[in-house]
């Protein structure tokens, strides 16, 4: 079939535009999952907390006017994509995968990424890999590694940082950028992850689901 852009409306109640063959796109629309969030706004929904986000920046206008995208943007709405906080669906998503990745860089500009994945205990069960605390913040803990401390260096000068979530048996990623801060106390979510030896808290300053193209489709064994 004939690659078209599609513009559709994905399952965590954003629009997206896919360019891809139509048989490609699975897209669901009563995909809503109940999620209880940590010191939500008093009265107010989650869902009802978000607002677009208007986030491009010069540097990406200049390169939608450069290579030809901004009428197409104009069309679809670039600004519908994305959001400033994570809806319910989105935020049962990341918390039911097993690992996801994290970019981050020093003050210079240069980058570094990592691999974060689930804990085990004793008996074999998984720890939570991340947790929602409310539309506008995540956690996750910090384990030992090999003491390079190459993120969490970065995040002591430059706050900024990108996470990636991809779920491969089902050909879904999502995105969420934001503000990083390292907790220290180890106590603060010990009955989450008694093994960790600190947590990230990230405030969301971004949170946006990608298309499914060139995601390959791969089991967790």
């Amino acid at each position: 079939a004939t690659p078209k852009r599609r513009a559709v409306e994905n399952r965590f109640g954003a629009r997206m535009v896919f360019a891809a063959p139509k048989t490609q796109i699975q897209i669901k629309k009563s995909d809503k999952v109940n999620v209880k969030y940590e010191n939500p706004i008093p009265g107010v929904s989650p869902l009802e907390q978000d607002t677009e986000a208007q986030s491009l920046h010069e540097a990406e206008r200049l390169a939608h006017r450069r290579f030809g995208v901004t009428e197409f943007w104009e069309k679809y709405d670039f600004n519908a994509m994305l959001r400033t906080s994570i809806p319910n669906a989105m935020a049962f998503f990341i918390e039911s995968l097993p690992f996801f990745f994290i970019a981050t860089a020093n003050r210079q500009g240069e980058c570094d990424c990592s691999f974060r994945g689930r804990e085990i205990d004793a008996k074999g069960k998984p720890y939570a890999l991340v947790k929602v605390l409310n539309a506008n913040t995540l956690i996750f803990p910090d384990y030992s590694g090999n003491n390079f401390f190459n993120s969490l260096g970065n995040m002591l000068v430059n706050g900024q940082i990108g996470i990636l979530f991809i779920d491969f048996e089902r050909q879904i990623r999502v995105r969420v950028n934001g503000r990083a801060q390292i907790i220290e106390d180890r106590s603060a979510y010990a009955s989450l992850w008694p093994l960790a030896q600190r947590y990230i808290r990230v405030e969301v300053t971004q949170a946006f689901g990608n298309c499914q193209s060139r995601i390959p489709r791969m089991q967790l064994l």
